[in-house]
Formats: C-alpha cells, structure tokens, sequence
C-alpha cells in the first residue's frame, strides 16, 4: 500500500498540480481568489501589467475550464482564466491601479490571490508616516519639557544661592556692625554664677550683673578717662559690699 502510495505522488509530480476549485470572494476594499489543488503547489507565481490589464500566470498549473466572468466590484470589471501547456493564466481588467499579493494555504492545497487598491498600500504609508510624526512630534514635545524643567531647576538653585549668599552678607555685616559698637572694658567673677560687667554700647556705658542675676547697676554717657583697668579695679572694690547685698537681695525676691 505504501509503494502504491508512493508511486502515485511520483505521478502526480510529473504530471503536475490541477486546479480543483475557483471561489471569488468580493469584499469591501479587496477581492480574493482562493484556488484548491489536487496535490501540494510548489510552482512559481508571477505577475505582469499592461495599461488596464494585469495577468497573473501559474507555472506547473493546469485547469480543465476557461473562464470569464463579470464582477460588480470597484477593483475588477471582468476576469478571464484559461490553462495550456501546465501553465494556467489568469487575466485581470481592472478599473484602478491594484496591488496583488499571493499565499499558499491548507499545507500549499491551495492558494490566496489578494486583490487589492493601490491606495491602500499609500494609505497605509502615509498612517505609518503620520504615526511616525506624531511620534517624533511627541518625542519633541517631551523633550522641550523636559528642558524646560531642567531650566527651571536650574533657575532656582541658582535664586536659592544668590538669596543665600546675600543672607550671609547681610548678617555677616549686622554682626560686624554689632562687634563694633559693643565692647566689654572690664568683668570680674563674683561668684560661682554671677559676673560683674562694665561694657560700652554705642555711646553708653553699662555697668552691670551678668549670671543668675541680671542687674544693671549703672547706666551713663561714655566716659573716654576712665579706660584704665586700675579704675575699674578701684570701682569694684569700693562697691563690692553693695553687689553683693544686691545680689542677696535679687536671691530672696526671687
């Protein structure tokens, strides 16, 4: 059975494939020709163009009928199919400019002829090309935001510094300000938490208490004589007794 099998499928190679089948399948925006075979096709497709003719021929293809039929379609007016010498030719005339696309189906018993507009092969360029600008466009888009966003981060660190900077300055100048009109001329330790204090501020001259005790003691004009350490040495000593009943005194209030 095998050999029979066999010997068979070597006949049917010599002898070539035969079309069985011709559907004509009209659809919106194409035609298909779906062709059935008696054995697997593995011959040659080619196609030709003449004004408004295109003739597809089918090497190694025979078909026992001749054909010509009349389609009410907007690709084809009228197709003609007729075979000779293992070579089965199949002529289009057409109403528009077409594009054909051929694939074998069913393990190659059988094949697709796809008929369809030229336009749709432009369109179809043109959508991948608008889809391709879009995409650029949106790609350009992105990117100037996301520059922009750079710029403006970049713009306020810059304002941040500067606004440092100035903060710095600023009270670098308070401070040197402050250094300047304020100065201590003479202190003392009277005891473990309490210090006695004489400090020039601006044009007066404080005398103080400075700890536990804040007291100002003595308040008056700057006094340029009295900047010798001797004389507030002497000061302190005379009225040594006084701070300390007034610390004792500032001690039990509290």
């Amino acid at each position: 059975m095998k050999y029979l099998i066999f010997i068979l499928l070597s006949f049917s190679s010599i002898f070539g494939t035969e079309i069985q089948t011709i559907n004509i399948y009209d659809r919106d925006n194409r035609i298909d020709l779906m062709l059935s075979f008696d054995n697997a096709y593995n011959g040659v497709v080619s196609q030709s163009k003449d004004g408004n003719y295109t003739l597809i021929a089918l090497e190694d293809l025979s078909y026992s009928k001749e054909e010509r039929k009349q389609l009410n379609s907007n690709l084809i007016k009228q197709l003609q199919i007729s075979a000779k010498n293992n070579r089965t030719l199949i002529m289009l005339e057409t109403k528009q400019d077409i594009n054909i696309n051929t694939s074998s189906i069913n393990d190659k018993f059988g094949l697709r002829i796809r008929i369809l507009p030229k336009e749709t092969e432009v369109n179809h360029q043109t959508t991948t090309n608008s889809t391709q600008t879009l995409n650029l466009a949106n790609q350009n888009t992105q990117d100037e935001f996301n520059m922009f966003r750079y710029i403006i981060v970049i713009a306020i660190l810059i304002f941040l510094s500067l606004l440092l900077w100035w903060l710095k300055h600023s009270l670098s100048k308070k401070n040197q300000s402050f250094e300047k009109q304020f100065h201590i001329v003479f202190q003392k330790q009277l005891d473990k938490y309490n210090r006695f204090v004489i400090l020039d501020y601006e044009n007066q001259r404080y005398t103080l208490i400075l700890g536990h005790n804040n007291i100002i003691l003595d308040k008056k004009e700057h006094n340029e004589e009295d900047k010798k350490e001797e004389n507030f040495d002497s000061l302190f000593e005379s009225n040594k007794q006084k701070i300390q009943d007034l610390i004792l005194k500032k001690q039990k209030q509290n």
